[in-house]
């Protein structure tokens, strides 16, 4: 019979996605088969409509000196469970996140999931929380001494949770700061989580090493040195049935391997986006367009870029100096760049197989998924090392692996060229490039393959909970 973990987090597709995590607690659930089943629990926002759920309780919480109500629905989707917390004072707004009250918002999330947990004290036997909006219900199972292992998986570090003594005392009902959530003088939600939490993941094996260290520690490296221990990378995987070239309808032609075929959704791509019909080699970039994926980088070497004899797409909202740059390259060299800054599912998909080389420069990357995409839809990565795209590309010239893609070390515009050069001169040799794709497609890691690991952490982590009794 299969052991049930309840994963919680503020999004989850296919109801509510701002980015990476809501496709990870989409997909993840799905591709547990080795003993554990998944249900989810998240917010239920204003767009997820009520008439398409069903209801299931109602109760209260307290947030401080608040009795705050507590709606619960469930839904189902591919065979599974989720579960809704609602209540429309906090989450019946027009975008999931960036409002004032956002601690509030995720305390009450928060206690609501741990009250609905003591409802159902016999529903689940792993409990696993995702990032800082979670953060609190670790803290909360272990203060009510629930008797439920808890993981807790970071997918950015850079956001934590931190607060002032107001939110502790007004919002969680502390008096101070308590020392397992204080840190620099600030309360932190995702410190709480860290130590209170049996299990640790992040979700890259490189990632796990980065975060240890001063310049990706975000100011928390010493608390994760302390439980090195009980924290790990598992790499992230990719949602094959979602992202597929032989049945995405976003697409003018369906391929798998077909440079035929590849070809015809390049010219158009080049047709509905107004650049020159050249069997020039095609790089794309979809991205949120901010520091951390390396926006500076493309920015300071963009006219040399275009100069290398190549197409270049943009993708991508955010930073208005970046917006403005891309969009006045895009006068200048109307036939060889193009950047849309819109966020357009469709035409993402459209970019993914249209491009020959995808262009991921990131300062940091916790796992990213772009790049899966990319090499899923035959489009050649060109990353920085770091993070999770460290673990899944491997470099065009070395030899101890097998490549598909190509890699730069050091972050800087010239660092990247030299990879965009390196990439051009290989496309350049047609059987040789083909060679290259047929790899790379083969290279894509299903998140099968990440369920797997993390069902030996459930396991290992709930026996130590029977064989200490707790259970």
């Amino acid at each position: 019979m299969s052991k049930r973990v309840l994963f919680v987090a503020s999004e989850a597709t296919p109801y509510a996605k701002s980015g990476g995590l809501g496709d990870v607690i989409g997909a993840l659930p799905h591709a547990l088969h080795n003993g554990w089943e998944a249900e989810i629990i998240i917010p239920k926002y204003a767009h997820i409509k009520k008439e398409n759920l069903e209801f299931v309780v109602d109760f209260e919480v307290t947030l401080g000196w608040r009795r705050q109500y507590v709606g619960v629905y469930r839904a189902e989707d591919r065979g599974v469970t989720y579960w809704f917390i609602d209540n429309e004072y906090y989450f019946r707004r027009e975008q999931l996140y960036g409002y004032f009250d956002e601690a509030e918002r995720y305390l009450f999330f928060s206690a609501a999931v741990v009250e609905w947990i003591q409802r159902n004290p016999e529903m689940y036997q792993m409990i696993h929380c995702h990032d800082w909006q979670s953060a609190w219900a670790v803290q909360l199972i272990k203060e009510k001494q629930i008797h439920l292992p808890v993981v807790f998986t970071i997918h950015n570090l850079r956001y934590q949770g931190r607060y002032g003594v107001d939110v502790a005392e007004d919002l969680m009902g502390y008096e101070g700061i308590p020392n397992e959530l204080e840190y620099d003088g600030d309360l932190n939600l995702m410190k709480g989580a860290l130590i209170a939490a049996d299990y640790v993941t992040t979700v890259s094996p490189s990632y796990a090493k980065e975060v240890l260290g001063k310049s990706f520690g975000e100011g928390l490296e010493p608390i994760l040195q302390s439980i090195q221990n009980k924290f790990s990378g598992v790499l992230n995987g990719l949602d094959l049935e979602k992202f597929d070239p032989m049945t995405d309808s976003a697409l003018p032609y369906r391929y798998r391997y077909s440079r035929q075929n590849k070809g015809k959704n390049k010219h158009a791509l080049q047709m509905e986006l107004g650049l020159a019909q050249e069997d020039l080699p095609l790089v794309g970039f979809v991205s949120r367009l901010v520091e951390q994926k390396g926006l500076d980088l493309i920015v300071s070497v963009i006219h040399e870029l275009i100069n290398l004899d190549l197409q270049f797409v943009v993708l991508g909202t955010g930073e208005q100096r970046y917006e403005e740059l891309l969009m006045k390259t895009s006068r200048e060299y109307p036939k060889r760049f193009r950047a849309i800054i819109d966020f357009d599912e469709g035409l993402a998909q459209r970019i993914y197989a249209g491009s020959d080389m995808l262009l991921m420069p990131s300062r940091f990357e916790p796992c990213g998924l772009t790049q899966m995409i990319a090499m899923r839809y035959a489009s050649i990565p060109i990353v920085r090392a770091t993070g999770g795209l460290r673990d899944t590309v491997c470099d065009y010239d070395r030899t101890d692996e097998k490549p598909n893609g190509f890699v730069f070390e050091r972050y800087n515009g010239f660092a990247m060229i030299e990879a965009v050069k390196r990439a051009v001169r290989v496309y350049q040799k047609p059987e040789t490039w083909q060679s290259l794709v047929r790899r790379s497609v083969k290279s894509v890691r299903s998140w099968e393959d990440s369920a797997k690991e993390y069902e030996k952490i459930y396991d290992r982590e709930s026996e130590k909970y029977v064989s200490e009794g707790e259970v």
